[in-house]
């Protein structure tokens, strides 16, 4: 089994131990701990032999934790999700030159991959890390890690499909939804709220750069709103807002987020 993290697992695999030894890792990523740093040199056809390695070797990764389909799909829940936004934290830190965040980020890429059997994200991350210690520009190796991740997704999806569903659900049009009198008479009081109030926050979210926990309380905030004032496509918005990004599916809940403004003029066109 290739470990690539800092824990030692045992033969025969304990599945249990295996989650949590991956979960432990990602953990330490939100710490500064030291960690080894390859010595060998990058090859200078690395990029090819990268892409021979098998992006996803599921029936490998299957036989480390004795077969067990279900764990596999708990497993491979939990590392995408990380995954991903660890590679959002890696391109971060290179856009910020912080050089220290860039092997810690890379570094736990490449040992959650690893521990997955996604060899060839795993090489990918490996290279970065080669780079960044030799002072080699990596913004191609970015590139190559975003392209290698998009493979290993599509094939995750062919997999396990039903990870994946989380696409945005749609919430109602605005000409579905049938409001009571009551409801009616607030939507006034409802859009000064949504002007004063919450615009402002979302738009101080979007100058940041991505954090969950600032737009997991902003859409907590919004599904308390739309429950106290009876609209159903903004509870409908505001829980599929909360379920993207608390599953850290940046991509989707930065679309979602991005769509706000969209919502509000719809519950402005309730006014007639």
């Amino acid at each position: 089994f290739e470990a690539g993290m800092n824990d030692y697992i045992l033969k025969p695999i304990n599945p249990d131990e295996l989650l949590l030894a991956i979960q432990r890792n990602l953990k330490r990523d939100d710490t500064t701990a030291e960690f080894e740093m390859p010595t060998a040199e990058l090859p200078a056809d690395s990029a090819s032999d990268s892409d021979r390695l098998p992006v996803f070797d599921y029936q490998k990764f299957l036989s480390t934790i004795g077969g067990d389909k279900s764990l596999a799909r708990e497993i491979i829940e939990v590392s995408f999700t990380n995954i991903s936004d660890l590679i959002e934290k890696l391109k971060h830190a290179w856009d910020m030159k912080d050089a220290s965040s860039i092997k810690l980020h890379a570094h736990s890429i490449k040992g959650v991959c690893a521990n997955i059997s996604a060899k060839s994200l795993s090489d990918a991350a490996l290279q970065i890390e080669i780079a960044q210690k030799n002072g080699t520009d990596i913004d191609p190796l970015l590139k190559m890690l975003d392209q290698k991740s998009e493979i290993f997704q599509s094939a995750l999806v062919d997999l396990f499909p039903d990870i994946f569903n989380m696409q945005a659900e749609s919430y109602s049009d605005e000409s579905q939804e049938i409001l009571s009198e009551e409801t009616k008479a607030r939507l006034p009081e409802l859009i000064r709220l949504l002007e004063d109030d919450v615009l402002p926050k979302w738009k101080q979210i979007g100058e940041l750069y991505y954090i969950d926990d600032e737009i997991t309380v902003f859409a907590a905030d919004l599904m308390r709103i739309a429950e106290q004032y009876g609209i159903g496509f903004l509870l409908n918005y505001s829980q599929a807002l909360y379920k993207t990004v608390t599953s850290f599916n940046i991509e989707r809940s930065e679309l979602l987020r991005k769509d706000f403004p969209s919502v509000t003029d719809k519950i402005r066109k309730l006014i007639v």
